[in-house]
Protein backbone atom coordinates (compact mmCIF):
# COMPACT_ATOMS: atom_id res chain seq x y z
CA UNK A 1 0.00 0.00 0.00
CA UNK A 2 1.08 3.45 -1.08
CA UNK A 3 0.96 4.88 2.75
CA UNK A 4 1.23 3.84 6.15
CA UNK A 5 0.16 5.44 9.68
CA UNK A 6 2.34 5.53 13.09
CA UNK A 7 1.55 7.62 16.07
CA UNK A 8 3.61 9.22 18.92
CA UNK A 9 2.34 8.46 22.80
CA UNK A 10 4.35 9.54 26.03
CA UNK A 11 2.85 7.08 28.60
CA UNK A 12 5.02 6.67 31.65
CA UNK A 13 5.05 3.99 34.31
CA UNK A 14 2.36 1.68 32.60
CA UNK A 15 -1.40 2.58 33.51
CA UNK A 16 -0.52 4.59 36.60
CA UNK A 17 0.97 7.77 34.64
CA UNK A 18 -1.86 8.67 32.74
CA UNK A 19 0.96 11.16 31.32
CA UNK A 20 -0.70 11.87 27.44
CA UNK A 21 0.55 14.23 24.48
CA UNK A 22 -1.33 15.11 21.53
CA UNK A 23 -1.58 12.03 19.05
CA UNK A 24 0.06 12.85 15.68
CA UNK A 25 -1.01 10.86 12.54
CA UNK A 26 1.69 10.61 10.35
CA UNK A 27 1.32 8.65 6.57
CA UNK A 28 4.58 8.23 5.44
CA UNK A 29 4.83 7.25 1.36
CA UNK A 30 5.72 3.48 0.91
CA UNK A 31 7.67 2.70 -2.75
CA UNK A 32 5.19 -0.02 -3.67
CA UNK A 33 2.51 0.43 -6.84
CA UNK A 34 -0.67 0.71 -6.40
CA UNK A 35 -3.33 2.63 -4.54
CA UNK A 36 -5.29 2.24 -1.20
CA UNK A 37 -8.50 1.14 -2.95
CA UNK A 38 -6.63 -1.55 -4.26
CA UNK A 39 -5.59 -2.85 -0.85
CA UNK A 40 -8.00 -5.36 -0.66
CA UNK A 41 -6.75 -7.73 2.18
CA UNK A 42 -4.77 -5.03 4.18
CA UNK A 43 -7.26 -3.65 6.32
CA UNK A 44 -5.98 -3.31 10.05
CA UNK A 45 -9.73 -3.30 11.66
CA UNK A 46 -8.64 -3.64 15.31
CA UNK A 47 -6.33 -3.46 18.02
CA UNK A 48 -3.32 -5.81 16.71
CA UNK A 49 -4.35 -6.10 13.45
CA UNK A 50 -6.92 -8.51 11.20
CA UNK A 51 -5.44 -11.51 13.45
CA UNK A 52 -4.95 -10.08 16.73
CA UNK A 53 -1.32 -10.86 16.22
CA UNK A 54 0.14 -7.63 15.22
CA UNK A 55 1.08 -8.98 11.71
CA UNK A 56 -0.21 -7.49 8.35
CA UNK A 57 -0.96 -9.92 5.57
CA UNK A 58 0.67 -7.40 3.01
CA UNK A 59 3.20 -9.00 0.79
CA UNK A 60 6.27 -8.03 -1.11
CA UNK A 61 7.73 -5.20 0.68
CA UNK A 62 10.38 -2.95 -0.47
CA UNK A 63 13.03 -2.98 2.78
CA UNK A 64 14.83 0.46 1.14
CA UNK A 65 11.54 2.49 0.80
CA UNK A 66 12.11 3.96 4.29
CA UNK A 67 15.43 4.40 4.05
CA UNK A 68 17.01 7.93 5.83
CA UNK A 69 13.41 8.85 6.98
CA UNK A 70 9.92 9.07 5.45
CA UNK A 71 8.00 11.32 3.15
CA UNK A 72 5.91 12.79 5.22
CA UNK A 73 2.14 13.20 3.33
CA UNK A 74 0.44 14.95 6.27
CA UNK A 75 -0.37 14.89 9.90
CA UNK A 76 -3.67 15.56 11.96
CA UNK A 77 -4.12 16.53 15.15
CA UNK A 78 -7.09 13.89 17.11
CA UNK A 79 -6.72 14.62 20.59
CA UNK A 80 -5.46 13.24 23.57
CA UNK A 81 -5.46 9.81 24.31
CA UNK A 82 -3.92 5.93 24.17
CA UNK A 83 -5.71 4.11 21.51
CA UNK A 84 -4.23 2.92 18.53
CA UNK A 85 -5.97 3.51 14.52
CA UNK A 86 -8.27 0.94 13.03
CA UNK A 87 -8.19 1.04 9.16
CA UNK A 88 -10.48 -0.29 6.15
CA UNK A 89 -9.89 0.55 2.86
CA UNK A 90 -9.26 3.92 2.52
CA UNK A 91 -10.47 5.15 5.96
CA UNK A 92 -8.75 5.66 9.03
CA UNK A 93 -10.63 5.75 12.31
CA UNK A 94 -9.06 7.41 15.31
CA UNK A 95 -10.49 8.71 19.31
CA UNK A 96 -8.74 11.25 21.19
CA UNK A 97 -9.86 14.04 23.93
CA UNK A 98 -10.18 17.49 22.70
CA UNK A 99 -11.59 19.77 25.60
CA UNK A 100 -13.86 18.33 27.40
CA UNK A 101 -15.24 15.91 24.64
CA UNK A 102 -14.35 12.61 23.67
CA UNK A 103 -13.58 12.71 19.69
CA UNK A 104 -14.40 9.52 17.24
CA UNK A 105 -12.26 10.91 13.96
CA UNK A 106 -12.89 9.38 10.39
CA UNK A 107 -10.01 10.58 8.28
CA UNK A 108 -9.69 9.75 4.20
CA UNK A 109 -6.30 8.13 5.04
CA UNK A 110 -4.82 9.21 1.66
CA UNK A 111 -4.80 12.88 2.49
CA UNK A 112 -5.51 13.04 6.39
CA UNK A 113 -9.31 14.90 5.78
CA UNK A 114 -11.73 14.81 8.11
CA UNK A 115 -14.91 13.08 6.56
CA UNK A 116 -16.56 12.65 10.07
CA UNK A 117 -16.43 13.29 13.97
CA UNK A 118 -18.53 11.84 16.10
CA UNK A 119 -18.12 13.75 19.94
CA UNK A 120 -19.70 13.24 23.74
CA UNK A 121 -19.27 15.21 26.83
CA UNK A 122 -16.48 13.54 28.49
CA UNK A 123 -12.76 14.38 30.53
CA UNK A 124 -10.80 11.89 30.37
CA UNK A 125 -8.93 10.22 27.50
CA UNK A 126 -9.65 7.09 25.39
CA UNK A 127 -7.54 4.01 25.88
CA UNK A 128 -9.18 1.52 23.81
CA UNK A 129 -8.85 1.34 19.96
CA UNK A 130 -11.85 1.00 17.77
CA UNK A 131 -12.91 -2.16 16.32
CA UNK A 132 -14.32 -1.69 12.77
CA UNK A 133 -16.53 -4.50 11.82
CA UNK A 134 -18.76 -4.61 8.04
CA UNK A 135 -20.47 -1.26 8.16
CA UNK A 136 -19.91 -0.18 11.64
CA UNK A 137 -17.51 0.91 14.11
CA UNK A 138 -17.55 0.48 18.18
CA UNK A 139 -15.83 2.46 20.57
CA UNK A 140 -15.19 2.19 24.13
CA UNK A 141 -14.51 5.13 26.49
CA UNK A 142 -12.43 5.24 30.06
CA UNK A 143 -15.42 5.55 31.82
CA UNK A 144 -17.55 3.02 29.75
CA UNK A 145 -19.40 4.48 27.37
CA UNK A 146 -19.78 2.11 24.31
CA UNK A 147 -20.40 3.48 21.11
CA UNK A 148 -21.60 1.91 17.63
CA UNK A 149 -21.41 4.02 14.94
CA UNK A 150 -22.40 3.87 11.25
CA UNK A 151 -18.88 4.00 9.87
CA UNK A 152 -19.93 5.57 6.25
CA UNK A 153 -21.14 8.62 8.47
CA UNK A 154 -20.50 8.76 11.84
CA UNK A 155 -24.70 8.17 12.88
CA UNK A 156 -25.03 7.01 16.15
CA UNK A 157 -26.51 3.06 16.01
CA UNK A 158 -26.48 2.39 19.34
CA UNK A 159 -25.06 3.58 22.53
CA UNK A 160 -24.41 2.08 26.26
CA UNK A 161 -23.24 3.34 29.56
CA UNK A 162 -21.73 -0.37 30.91
CA UNK A 163 -21.60 0.92 34.46
CA UNK A 164 -25.50 2.36 34.47
CA UNK A 165 -26.69 0.12 31.97
CA UNK A 166 -25.19 -3.23 32.93
CA UNK A 167 -23.70 -2.37 36.79
CA UNK A 168 -19.72 -3.02 35.27
CA UNK A 169 -17.51 -2.26 37.60
CA UNK A 170 -14.81 0.38 36.51
CA UNK A 171 -11.10 -0.29 36.64
CA UNK A 172 -8.96 2.26 38.45
CA UNK A 173 -8.16 3.70 35.96
CA UNK A 174 -10.59 3.20 33.80
CA UNK A 175 -11.52 0.80 30.97
CA UNK A 176 -8.84 0.09 28.44
CA UNK A 177 -9.04 -3.12 26.92
CA UNK A 178 -10.19 -2.51 23.25
CA UNK A 179 -13.91 -3.85 22.21
CA UNK A 180 -13.53 -7.38 19.63
CA UNK A 181 -16.43 -9.10 17.57
CA UNK A 182 -16.53 -12.33 17.46
CA UNK A 183 -19.76 -13.59 15.35
CA UNK A 184 -23.10 -11.64 16.43
CA UNK A 185 -21.30 -10.58 19.52
CA UNK A 186 -19.34 -7.55 21.05
CA UNK A 187 -16.82 -9.22 24.11
CA UNK A 188 -15.98 -6.82 26.49
CA UNK A 189 -12.72 -7.51 28.88
CA UNK A 190 -15.56 -6.47 31.82
CA UNK A 191 -15.77 -7.38 35.71
CA UNK A 192 -14.26 -10.92 36.54
CA UNK A 193 -14.45 -12.85 33.48
CA UNK A 194 -15.85 -10.64 30.96
CA UNK A 195 -18.98 -9.42 29.01
CA UNK A 196 -20.86 -9.98 25.78
CA UNK A 197 -23.22 -8.02 23.98
CA UNK A 198 -25.19 -8.32 20.70
CA UNK A 199 -23.50 -6.25 17.76
CA UNK A 200 -26.72 -5.31 16.40
CA UNK A 201 -28.56 -4.19 19.43
CA UNK A 202 -25.99 -3.59 22.46
CA UNK A 203 -28.25 -5.91 24.30
CA UNK A 204 -26.40 -8.05 27.11
CA UNK A 205 -26.15 -11.58 26.46
CA UNK A 206 -23.64 -12.82 28.72
CA UNK A 207 -22.06 -10.81 31.82
CA UNK A 208 -19.35 -12.26 34.90
CA UNK A 209 -18.94 -11.50 37.90
CA UNK A 210 -18.18 -8.45 39.86
CA UNK A 211 -14.71 -7.93 41.69
CA UNK A 212 -15.43 -8.76 45.61
CA UNK A 213 -15.83 -6.08 47.56
CA UNK A 214 -12.76 -6.45 49.58
CA UNK A 215 -11.13 -5.99 45.90
CA UNK A 216 -13.32 -2.36 45.20
CA UNK A 217 -12.84 -0.73 48.64
CA UNK A 218 -9.28 -1.63 48.57
CA UNK A 219 -8.40 -0.05 45.22
CA UNK A 220 -6.88 -2.65 43.89
CA UNK A 221 -7.53 -3.78 40.24
CA UNK A 222 -10.15 -6.42 39.59
CA UNK A 223 -10.64 -5.85 35.87
CA UNK A 224 -7.67 -5.68 33.95
CA UNK A 225 -7.04 -3.39 31.09
CA UNK A 226 -5.90 -6.17 28.64
CA UNK A 227 -8.42 -6.60 25.94
CA UNK A 228 -9.84 -10.26 25.37
CA UNK A 229 -7.95 -13.12 23.21
CA UNK A 230 -9.90 -15.63 21.21
CA UNK A 231 -8.84 -19.44 20.49
CA UNK A 232 -10.78 -22.56 19.30
CA UNK A 233 -10.76 -25.73 21.51
CA UNK A 234 -11.84 -29.16 19.98
CA UNK A 235 -14.85 -27.01 17.88
CA UNK A 236 -15.23 -24.68 20.51
CA UNK A 237 -15.02 -21.09 20.05
CA UNK A 238 -13.30 -19.90 23.48
CA UNK A 239 -12.38 -16.27 24.74
CA UNK A 240 -9.83 -15.71 27.55
CA UNK A 241 -9.91 -12.85 29.93
CA UNK A 242 -7.76 -11.39 32.70
CA UNK A 243 -8.48 -9.97 36.13
CA UNK A 244 -7.63 -10.29 39.94
CA UNK A 245 -8.92 -13.58 39.98
CA UNK A 246 -6.72 -15.10 37.45
CA UNK A 247 -6.48 -15.84 33.51
CA UNK A 248 -10.24 -17.32 32.78
CA UNK A 249 -11.24 -18.68 29.36
CA UNK A 250 -15.38 -18.76 28.76
CA UNK A 251 -17.03 -20.16 26.23
CA UNK A 252 -17.95 -17.01 23.88
CA UNK A 253 -21.52 -18.17 23.51
CA UNK A 254 -22.63 -18.36 26.76
CA UNK A 255 -19.90 -16.87 29.10
CA UNK A 256 -19.25 -20.48 30.96
CA UNK A 257 -16.18 -21.07 32.69
CA UNK A 258 -14.07 -23.44 30.77
CA UNK A 259 -10.59 -23.47 32.95
CA UNK A 260 -9.59 -21.01 35.38
CA UNK A 261 -5.90 -20.50 35.85
CA UNK A 262 -6.21 -19.04 39.61
CA UNK A 263 -3.78 -16.86 41.43
CA UNK A 264 -3.81 -14.92 44.27
CA UNK A 265 -4.79 -10.93 44.50
CA UNK A 266 -2.09 -8.51 43.46
CA UNK A 267 -1.16 -5.28 43.83
CA UNK A 268 -0.17 -4.31 40.52
CA UNK A 269 -1.91 -3.98 36.64
CA UNK A 270 -1.87 -6.58 33.85
CA UNK A 271 -2.15 -4.47 30.80
CA UNK A 272 -0.70 -6.77 27.74
CA UNK A 273 -3.01 -9.57 26.61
Amino acid sequence: APWRCSFMIDKEDGMKSLKAIRIIFTAALALVCGTPAESQGYDWPRWRGPDANGISKETGWNTQALAGEAKVLWNVNVGLGYSNVAIKGNRLYAMGLQGEVNVVSCLDATIGKLIWKYSFPNLHEPQSTPTIDNAFVYTLSKEGILLCLHAHNGKLRWKKDLASDYAAVEPLYGFAGSPVIEGNLLLLNVNMAGMALNKETGRLVWSSEKPPEEIISAELYGTDYSTPVIYTQKGRRCAVFSSCKGISSVDVETGKQVWLYEWEYYEGDIVPD
